[in-house]
């Protein structure tokens, strides 16, 4: 209030389950920010993942997942995707998953376009790969990275990168301090006459924990 007029709302929650052979991930972040009636960040994110063990290292998963993003003119992102992940833990404390999956997606870009989802020939295939690592490099001091990798069958050179990596050090059983690194690139960003959006969109930030 004041002066000037600033608002900025942001949450997110993460719910895992598992039972046996069967595993459940759901993830969904919100933000929010205007200033003086002027809205200059609003995006929401949900991601639902489905897997089943097949072997001790095998994994099968399916995917649902919905995106908007108003600064990068995305009006609507859904993905259904099916494919496998293999596990290896080459040191105790060193993990690694490798992850492959066919994403069939609809993408609508632009503020007066209209969201239809009648033709399948309006949808995009995509080749999504990834590589998750986890490391404890003390028994207080863990890294965490997952990186996407995502072309087109059509066109390889149509690529989006997605990076997301966390170092955590942690002071006691309660309390922990995080700082993450997010970096996102695509190489064939929205533009029309009055917008041109960048390729890469990179993020830092520090966060604090709390275990109870």
């Amino acid at each position: 209030t004041g002066n000037t007029d600033l608002l900025q709302l942001a949450a997110s929650t993460n719910a895992a389950y598992h039972q046996d052979k069967h595993g459940l991930l759901f993830k969904a972040q919100l933000t929010y920010g205007s200033k003086s009636s002027d809205v200059y960040i609003a995006r929401t994110f949900e991601h639902l993942r489905y897997r089943y063990a097949v072997l001790d290292w095998l994994t099968a998963e399916t995917l649902l997942q919905h995106q908007y993003d108003m600064f990068k003119k995305l009006k609507f992102r859904a993905l259904v995707g099916v494919g496998f992940a293999a596990s290896w833990q080459p040191l105790e404390d060193l993990s690694l998953v490798l992850g492959s999956t066919y994403l069939l997606e609809r993408e609508v870009e632009g503020e007066d376009v209209e969201i239809t989802l009648s033709s399948f020939s309006d949808f995009d295939h995509r080749w999504s790969n990834y590589v998750q690592l986890g490391w404890n490099l003390t028994d207080n001091i863990g890294l965490k990275s997952t990186t996407f990798l995502q072309p087109k069958f059509s066109d390889f050179g149509d690529l989006r990168i997605h990076s997301e990596n966390g170092l955590t050090v942690k002071a006691n059983d309660v309390f922990s301090i995080t700082v993450s690194f997010t970096a996102t690139y695509d190489s064939d960003p929205y533009s029309d006459v009055d917008t041109d959006v960048e390729s890469l969109d990179t993020n830092l930030k520090t966060s604090l924990g709390f275990t109870f």
